[in-house]
């Protein structure tokens, strides 16, 4: 076991002997060299990566972009749709209230009309009945005048 541990170690060494040589100035040119290209290929790879990301997020923005100009105009149509009648219906109401106002306006204008016409008719038959008891007998009574109603 320890012979066979020994030939393992023993072959071990033989065949990793460069493990323990040096390296050239040249050896390390080229080490560089390929770390180098490596790296440069992988900074073009996430490069690459990054600008179709930024090709996508510039897709999103113009869709985005769109659908807040599409939010817009349907808020405008729905502000159209329903605002419209609305102030169609608000215009139509201050009409009726500048009429029934005006209407109310003639109803009192007549009411004192028919007042002041019942004054006249209070008045005139207050006349009538001077006259009938002041000694005339008969009234004179026209073919327009109101019988008299107590």
């Amino acid at each position: 076991m320890k012979f066979g541990f020994l030939c393992f170690l023993l072959g071990l060494l033989l065949f990793n002997a460069s493990a323990f040589g040096e390296l050239s100035v040249e050896d390390y040119e080229k080490i560089r060299e390929i770390v180098k290209e490596s790296v440069a290929q992988e900074i073009a790879k996430v490069n690459g990566k990054i600008d179709g990301i930024n090709g996508r997020l510039d897709g999103i923005d113009k869709q985005l972009d769109r659908n807040f100009a599409l939010i817009l105009a349907l808020m405008a149509l729905i502000g159209v749709v329903i605002g419209i009648p609305q102030l169609r219906e608000r215009k139509k109401e201050r009409e009726q209230e500048r009429q029934i106002e005006a209407q109310q306006q003639q109803i009192l204008a007549q009411q004192q009309q028919i007042l002041a016409q019942q004054r006249q008719i209070d008045e005139l038959y207050q006349k009538i009945d001077a006259l009938t008891q002041s000694g005339s007998t008969t009234p004179n009574v026209g073919v327009g005048d109101v019988p008299r109603s107590s």
